[in-house]
């Protein structure tokens, strides 16, 4: 589209423009790229590559700027088609390994035939070894937190990438949050705990089950329908006190009442009955046809949701989103009507005419939303960007953690099944036909992105993988790590996890740390980082009320089961459970007594 319409363009005609942080062009982007070439007055492309070597010089596709060498040759071809002269700029300097020479050298070395290794002493490249990938992340939070006191790094400064975000992205969040650091996880959410979406996954749900009580309120519960809290609650009420089931007793008028229920308020639930059935039952006599095609089943959807007025309600509450600052939220609500709109028009284009069960045209339906992914731009620029290690597209950054590079994280195993082998691609490849890469060449371009993230950062790198998998199977470091250590040979791996220190890096993290001591104390002697938290912790009470509260419910919490252990030595039961309020006064116990009662 935007091909056919540039030559119309007032701005692209006579205009410089850059293209910067691209490995490569799709076939549709080079047609572009050959619609708006003629259109510029100059088109500067940046392209990485080694000055070591002939960038016209078509290489194998193993070689590792293989990527960089293929998009010069095609922009060569564009540019000769247009009659366009082509310039070379080399950028050789350092620039932001000027002053850090541990990264310059990673940077020249890094999957390279030819390479070298590093002897001096260096603090710009780390390798660290953890227990799982929840450990994993807590100590990459912390770490970051002690750099941002210690160094004055700020939170921008710093980038999180992976190769495995299904596994890291909900530990991220989980860690970045205990240790009160500002993140953005940089991932295409999943469209299904959205209301909207589950608007239209219970609706088919409910014509499936025949309006059961289960499907009926589960649509109501989206909140999308202009039905209130109290009245959905009387409505739920009457019909779990009358066994209602089944889209025929919905239309019947409600006259008899309950046990429990005041017959003068019957007329109010039918009139919230019909109310609804104003709204539902159009729909449920368009999509309850056995065999209806796409488009009519579509159009039924799209009436439905019209006479709703849902683009409206999710409008209105991408407003209220923004007003709060939950910009990811407010741009969530604001992507996915036209998100569900465009698959709704594709269904209809590619399956429009063919005739679909409703079961059908709701696994047609389900198979579409799995497919559809939201982006969220950042909405803070000081915060830690965590993301994946193709897609996440990093920038200024000066400390970059990698973690979870293990054995099928790095390189990425890819799972998905193809029509064609690989072989079948090679030989059409060789015909000039643009297919997807091969698995071969996949684990080729996973290297270079690789290389480019690792070279990234200005100042330090870090490399993290963990011994056991969420589940407490073992895994295998990557290849990556041994590549690293060869470049690097005095290079010490790293266990922070061996140190208690870790673990009081902020308030948060050092109450967590102390009420785990608690429960230890009982069996066994405690740390002394524990015994030396214990006063500080008393000593800060009195001028901090959150923490006076915290103290006093752990101290009753613990003196609670103390206590449960002397009465059960003694076969008795405890006195609270048959006496609550002599329970009420025991927090008030003081602390002395509590240190002398769990030692002894």
């Amino acid at each position: 589209m935007l091909g056919r319409v540039a030559g119309k363009s007032g701005k692209l005609a006579g205009s410089v423009m850059v293209l910067d942080g691209y490995t490569g062009f799709t076939p549709i982007q080079l047609q572009l790229l050959e619609r708006i070439l003629p259109l510029c007055e100059t088109m500067y492309v940046t392209v990485t590559m080694d000055d070591r070597l002939d960038p016209y010089r078509p290489g194998s596709p193993h070689h590792l700027f293989h990527l960089s060498r293929e998009t010069v040759s095609k922009l060569c071809k564009l540019a000769g088609a247009a009659g366009s002269q082509i310039e070379e700029t080399w950028v050789k300097e350092n620039g932001r390994f000027s002053a850090n020479k541990p990264m310059a050298f990673l940077e020249r070395n890094l999957f390279r035939f030819r390479k070298e290794v590093y002897t001096e002493e260096q603090q710009a490249v780390h390798i660290r070894e953890s227990r799982n990938p929840a450990r994993e992340m807590e100590e990459t939070a912390l770490m970051i937190r002690r750099l941002m006191r210690e160094e004055g790094y700020r939170c921008r400064d710093f980038a999180v990438i992976t190769g495995d975000m299904e596994t890291y992205a909900d530990h991220a969040a989980r860690a970045f949050d205990k240790f009160d650091i500002p993140c953005f996880i940089d991932q295409k959410k999943s469209v299904f705990m959205n209301p909207f979406v589950e608007f239209l996954r219970s609706a088919v749900d409910m014509l499936l089950e025949n309006y059961s009580y289960e499907s009926v309120f589960r649509l109501l519960r989206c909140g999308l329908l202009d039905l209130p809290c109290r009245d959905m609650d009387r409505l739920e009420n009457y019909v779990l006190g009358m066994g209602i089931r089944g889209f025929r007793k919905w239309q019947e008028e409600w006259v008899l009442h309950y046990r429990g229920e005041k017959p003068e308020e019957v007329p109010e639930i039918d009139r919230i009955r019909q109310q609804l059935m104003d709204t539902l039952a159009p729909f449920t006599e368009q999509m309850k046809t056995r065999k209806g095609t796409v488009r009519e089943r579509v159009l039924a959807f799209y009436e439905f949701i019209t006479a709703c007025g849902i683009q409206e309600k999710l409008d209105r509450s991408g407003k209220e989103f923004a007003k709060e600052n939950a910009m990811d939220r407010a741009k969530e609500y604001e992507q996915i009507y036209p998100m569900v709109m465009d698959l709704f028009d594709k269904m209809t284009e590619v399956l429009g005419e063919e005739k679909v069960s409703l079961r059908e045209f709701k696994e047609l339906l389900e198979a579409g939303l799995s497919e559809v992914k939201i982006g969220i731009i950042p909405p803070s620029s000081d915060q830690v960007l965590v993301g994946d290690m193709e897609r996440t597209r990093l920038k200024d950054i000066r400390v970059l953690f990698f973690v979870g590079v293990n054995d099928g994280k790095i390189p990425r195993e890819d799972a998905a099944g193809k029509i064609l082998s690989d072989l079948n691609r090679e030989d059409l490849k060789a015909s000039s036909v643009a297919l997807a890469p091969t698995y071969r060449e996949n684990l080729y371009t996973q290297r270079f992105y690789l290389y480019l993230n690792m070279t990234k950062p200005s100042d330090k790198l870090y490399l993290s993988y963990s011994r056991a998998d969420d589940g407490g199977e073992p895994m295998t470091q990557s290849f990556l790590i041994g590549a690293v250590r060869k470049l690097f040979p005095a290079l010490v791996l790293e266990r922070p996890f061996e140190d208690a220190v870790w673990d009081v890096e902020n308030p948060k993290s050092a109450l967590a740390y102390l009420a785990w001591g608690f429960k230890e104390i009982l069996e066994r002697e405690p740390s002394l980082l524990w015994k030396e938290l214990f006063p500080g912790t008393r000593s800060r009470m009195p001028g901090n009320r959150p923490w006076r509260i915290w103290w006093k419910e752990l101290s009753a919490s613990i003196l609670r089961m103390r206590l449960e252990e002397v009465w059960q030595e003694r076969s008795m039961a405890p006195p609270w459970r048959t006496a609550p309020p002599v329970w009420n006064c025991l927090p008030s116990v003081p602390v002395p007594i509590l240190w002398r009662t769990v030692w002894n």
